[in-house]
């Protein structure tokens, strides 16, 4: 899994843009923390980046950073957190196929707008005249 993924999801676990995310992802996130919470323990290294980072709402690099590496070695080690590291991955990555169609996950109300550019050359302006 990449180094990508494993931050954002430690951002997602820290408790940044979490509201960006669907309700099963939300859920992942909650369970994955829960589980981290329990697998950490109070007073050891482990738990200590994950409330820092958490105290921080996911902003500080560094922090998300630290809890990134711990997540991935809890991962390594334990089945539980594995599984559930897993099951929240594809929330953080998109799928390209033969195609080299993206897929994406979008929440909202009907009268939301949702824009997706995959390159822009020169710059792009958007009037919303309402």
């Amino acid at each position: 899994m990449g180094d990508e993924v494993m931050l954002a999801m430690a951002a997602a676990v820290a408790g940044k843009a979490t509201e960006l995310l669907t309700q099963g992802a939300k859920d992942s996130v909650t369970a994955l923390r829960k589980a981290l919470r329990k697998r950490f323990g109070d007073g050891t290294p482990e738990r200590e980046a994950l409330d820092e980072a958490r105290d921080a709402d996911g902003e500080d690099e560094v922090l998300v950073g630290t809890l990134a590496g711990h997540i991935r070695d809890a991962a390594d080690r334990d089945e539980d957190i594995r599984g559930l590291v897993a099951a929240l991955a594809p929330h953080f990555t998109t799928e390209r196929t033969e195609y080299n169609t993206v897929h994406n996950t979008v929440t909202g109300g009907r009268d939301n707008k949702v824009w997706q550019i995959n390159k822009v050359e020169g710059g792009f302006h958007i009037n919303d005249l309402r």
